[in-house]
């Protein structure tokens, strides 16, 4: 008996079905699309702000396989690299768009490929063109229009928006609330490549504020709102004063959004109609936050805050602090704080500010109970620049171990404030410089004088990812002696806010007889702050401190430094910061802090 007959059919079938299989697996992966993007007659620059804009290019590299998307971005992309070409003066491009070999354009706006596998962007810039004749009136004896916008320049399509932005704005800044672009002329000759621009301005008539009409606030009444925003009812026309006004509302704290718009049409007396458009805020907020320092121990707070207390955008908080929490130099610190704002008293840019504090200090070698009380008026003087005048009275109850003195003091602090960076919880640029003049006079055992004091920050960002930042703090006290100046207006130094590396406020001055702290101090920091990723960065920094008993820094006065490493981890409530110092000198030991926000 034979055995079963082979097909030979069969096997051949078998064996090329194995092998495509065998291939299928074993071959790497193809995209299901792919893109070529080509650009003719464009520097470098060009070419990579070409492909930035497409958004065909950033979908395919990004593994987008749907046709739907792919064909929307192909058609958006069109109008999007015509408005690069014109930005960079390119008026005769000529741009070439196909998906699967065939030209965008053939395929129906109601039709779409069931499958793309190639996309082509190919570009020819053309040249550029240069600004033939130019024109731009009527315009205001104080209008500037951009130094591109002359004949021979780069006929860049930016230059032609900022001259009309320039020659309108201008009108506007004068009171003509609707100067606008009557007509403009835009021609291009590809012969010779030029481009003519002739911008027609319509001025309209000069107007004045009416009374600034309230909207959408439920809580805040509206003469308040009237009050703080300031819009000068009667006086020209502004926007810098709608621009003023809206800002004054949104430092309230009250509103969650603010927009000032004028109406569309003027009133029969020449008048223009202005609307707050008010979102209130929540009305209460409460916080708590943590802080660690090797010395010092741990560091407790809470506040709680009512952003609308009297109906007038008044804006009270209560601060609780605990300090020093297992500390091992002194004892257990505490303060508690109520402080009050009312916006817009007296003036638009003017607050009353009022603040009730009790406090309790255990330190090294003195206990202190004080009580405080402020009032003062805080002016808003330029975008970024403030004032603020006050009055304060103080008592002061002093063990000095052994000792015992008791102070009355009031005083009347003047602080002068800029502020330029241009983020509060994570500066990369900008200054802050404040200054406390602060004139006093002692009652029970306080002595009467002057104490100074001053705070200086800069940051600089020298590349993407490298911020330097410098800190600088001069204070001084003169006229009274140590032994009969409030504790509070002397100074020490060690610790995070003055040198890490340094045990906590280690630097003083025993020319009492016992340790405190002195009448002259000097501190200045560097930090290098080195970017690893968008949330992570590393710190390098040095500190130094002085700390003297007499007014003026002199031989008779002691310093120290420290230096070490942190690194910075960025949360949507600032960078959590841990710092490690050492001490230049001395066997203290590493000194580790942790908490939220820069060091300054």
């Amino acid at each position: 008996m034979r055995g079963p007959v082979l097909n030979r059919t069969y096997l051949t079938k078998s064996i090329y079905g194995l092998t495509f299989w065998v291939v299928c697996l074993l071959a790497p992966p193809t995209l299901a699309q792919s893109v070529s993007f080509s650009v003719v007659g464009a520097g470098e620059q060009l070419t990579t702000d070409l492909k930035d804009a497409s958004e065909t290019h950033r979908l395919v590299l990004e593994g987008t396989s749907d046709p739907n998307m792919l064909m929307a971005a192909a058609h958006a992309d069109f109008t999007t690299l015509l408005g690069v070409l014109y930005k960079n003066a390119r008026y005769g491009p000529r741009i070439n768009l196909r998906v699967n070999g065939r030209p965008l354009a053939s395929y129906s706006p109601f039709s779409t490929p069931s499958r793309i596998t190639q996309i082509d962007i190919a570009i020819s810039a053309g040249p550029e063109f240069a600004f033939g004749r130019v024109a731009a009136g009527p315009l205001t004896s104080q209008t500037e229009l951009p130094e591109g916008f002359s004949s021979g320049q780069a006929a860049k399509s930016t230059v032609v928006q900022d001259a009309a932005l320039a020659a309108v704005e201008g009108w506007r800044d004068q009171g003509y609330a609707f100067a606008d672009v009557r007509t403009q002329t835009i021609s291009a000759d590809h012969r010779t490549a030029r481009l003519n621009a002739e911008l027609d301005i319509e001025t309209g008539p000069i107007l004045r504020f009416a009374q600034l009409t309230v909207s959408g606030s439920e809580g805040v009444r509206p003469d308040r709102i009237r009050e703080i925003a300031g819009l000068p009812t009667g006086a020209t026309y502004s926007p810098a004063a709608m621009k003023r006004a809206g800002a004054r509302l949104r430092n309230t704290g009250a509103f969650s959004s603010v927009t000032l718009q004028h109406s569309e049409s003027a009133n029969p007396d020449g008048t223009l109609d202005v609307t707050a458009q008010l979102s209130d805020a929540p009305l209460r907020r409460f916080g708590a936050g943590a802080e660690v320092e090797s010395d010092k121990g741990l560091q407790f707070g809470a506040f709680w805050t009512h952003r609308n207390l009297l109906g007038g955008a008044e804006n009270l908080r209560i601060d609780g602090k605990i300090e020093e929490v297992a500390g091992i130099q002194s004892g257990v610190d505490f303060s508690l704080s109520a402080n009050f704002r009312r916006p817009g008293t007296f003036a638009p840019d003017i607050d009353l500010v009022a603040r009730l504090a009790l406090e309790r200090d255990d330190g090294v070698s003195s206990l202190s109970n004080s009580f405080s009380a402020y009032l003062g008026l805080e002016r808003q003087i330029a975008n970024d620049l403030t004032g603020e005048l006050g009055i304060d009275f103080m008592l002061e109850e002093r063990d000095l171990r052994p000792g015992r003195d008791a102070f009355r003091v009031l005083s009347f602090p003047s602080v002068i404030g800029l502020d330029t960076r241009d983020d509060l919880l994570n500066p990369a640029d900008g200054a802050l410089a404040r200054l406390e003049l602060r004139p006093y006079l002692g009652g029970l055992d306080a002595g009467s004088g002057l104490r100074a004091f001053a705070d200086l920050r800069g940051y600089h960002a020298i590349s993407s990812n490298i911020i330097l930042a410098g800190r600088l703090q001069f204070g001084s006290v003169a006229g009274s002696s140590i032994s009969t100046t409030p504790s509070d207006y002397l100074f020490l130094s060690g610790g995070s806010g003055t040198v890490r590396g340094q045990p906590y406020q280690n630097l003083g001055t025993s020319a009492s007889g016992s340790f405190t702290g002195g009448r002259s101090f000097l501190a200045a920091s560097l930090e290098a702050r080195l970017g690893v990723t968008d949330a992570i960065s590393l710190v390098g920094f040095y500190d130094q401190g002085f700390v003297g008993p007499d007014s003026i820094p002199s031989a008779a006065g002691s310093s120290h430094s420290g230096y070490g490493l942190g690194a910075r981890y960025l949360t949507a409530i600032g960078p959590i910061r841990l710092d490690v110092g050492l001490p230049t000198q001395g066997a203290t030991g590493p000194k580790v802090y942790l908490g939220i926000g820069q060091a300054f």
